[in-house]
């Protein structure tokens, strides 16, 4: 049995100066491994972008959608405030009484169904209603119109305060015969729901503020005075609910509990920085597939390469003569 003797310093030694040549020789001339693209600076900061606007963009949709809940939330409430019937008891004797009396006798002297006339109880009630304040007619007009039913029973509406709402097709100035209470024109408009149906006129006491034909929604508050008959442009004869309104202004909204961040154009810029980081990405990735240009290891190799063979290559004859 022989004994194994340990190796020499002398060999130990080789063998880490061997190790350490082979690793700097690898170091020299063989090149780096390529960094991934989702390790580079660039794209961290362009995640770290992304991440904010798509975050911003999450926080404005869900603030849309709750704006979408709370407005059904407001729209069922207004349905259950559109009491179905007529408000005014459907006894005639009680009715005839309640147009004796409603504002000086002003709903007498006018029936369902006239054109526009202006009669001494549609003065009287202009009259009636201008010292109003916008907060009283508000508070007064607490149910909604039921279109359907002022339509079959407009005797019992008359001389009710009632609210609506609608596009408005248009508004025309119309001079008084007689001012009242130093007003000489009223503005008449023209409304109906989103697909033209349940047309609903107006006669306003102040000018009406700048609104966009048949685009947003607007409120009306006053007391519906009857039906009136009339024709239109195209010659159509219309009978729709006639209302003496004091208020006009857009639908009521809830105020939005982040206000901007529902904003349209929060959504449009958080759309739009996801589509750079796409884009961004794509170039990453096309440019991480491309060859990369040769290192400084690579080119002294090949100067090297060149010089070897240039040594080891037989001279070059002389030309002949």
């Amino acid at each position: 049995m022989s004994d194994s003797k340990p190796p020499s310093d002398e060999a130990r030694q080789s063998s880490r100066s061997s190790e350490r040549l082979e690793e700097a020789r690898r170091r020299l001339f063989e090149p780096p491994p390529a960094t991934p693209f989702y390790a580079t600076p660039e794209f961290r900061r362009m995640g770290g972008l992304v991440f904010l606007l798509v975050m911003v963009g999450l926080g404005g949709t869900m603030v849309y959608w709750n704006r979408i809940a709370e407005e059904q939330k407001v729209a069922e409430q207004e349905a259950a405030a559109a009491i179905a019937g007529s408000p005014i008891h459907p006894d005639p004797v009680l009715r005839e009484q309640l147009l004796g009396t409603r504002f000086q006798g002003a709903l007498l002297d006018s029936k369902n169904g006239d054109d526009f006339r202006e009669t001494s109880g549609y003065t009287n009630l202009l009259r009636e209603l201008a010292p109003y304040t916008v907060e009283e007619v508000a508070r007064k007009a607490k149910r909604w119109l039921d279109h359907e039913g002022a339509m079959k029973d407009p005797d019992g509406w008359r001389g009710e305060f009632v609210r609506y709402r609608g596009l408005v097709a248009g508004v025309q100035v119309i001079k008084l015969d007689s001012p009242v209470l130093g007003v000489k024109d009223v503005w008449r408009g023209f409304m109906s729901e989103g697909d033209g149906s349940e047309k609903v006129v107006f006669d306003l006491l102040e000018e009406p503020p700048e609104f966009r034909v048949n685009y947003d929604a607007w409120d009306i508050e006053g007391v519906f005075y009857r039906t009136v008959r009339f024709e239109d442009n195209e010659g159509r004869f219309h009978e729709v609910p006639y209302i003496i309104a004091k208020t006009f202004h857009p639908r009521d909204q809830e105020p939005s509990p982040l206000g901007i961040m529902s904003h349209p154009i929060v959504l449009l810029l958080a759309v739009v920085g996801l589509a750079l980081f796409m884009a961004r990405l794509l170039l990453l990735l096309a440019k991480s597939r491309r060859p990369a240009p040769p290192s400084a290891a690579a080119q002294i190799r090949r100067m090297m390469t060149l010089e070897q063979a240039r040594k080891t290559s037989p001279p070059t004859p002389p030309p002949t003569s």
